[in-house]
């Protein structure tokens, strides 16, 4: 089984709640079965809605370009078409 962790752009800033969970699940999951998680630091120097823009095209692209098995959104902003890539999404601080 071949899992990606999409941290949705949170390890952008300073790192804080849903990046800590992002890196701190990655950590844990890699030891037991093959897990990536995906790195957007190239996008840190452009306007906000720029990232999302890209972050929206690249979150659709991911499942078909790398052929994961799972994979596990840290944002609402999760793709539109999975193709057979089964998708978790996690939404934080709903209270």
């Amino acid at each position: 089984m071949k899992v990606l962790i999409d941290e949705g752009l949170s390890t952008l800033q300073q790192l804080g709640g849903i990046g800590y969970f992002s890196l701190t699940l990655w950590e844990h999951v890699k030891k037991y079965i093959e897990c990536d998680i995906t790195n957007y630091q190239f996008l840190k120097v452009l306007p906000r809605v720029i990232k999302r823009a890209i972050y929206s095209g690249l979150a659709n692209l991911e499942p078909h370009k790398r052929k994961y098995d799972i994979i596990h959104y840290q944002s609402y902003y999760g793709p539109h078409f999975l193709g057979k890539t089964k998708g978790i999404v996690t939404i934080h601080d709903l209270g």
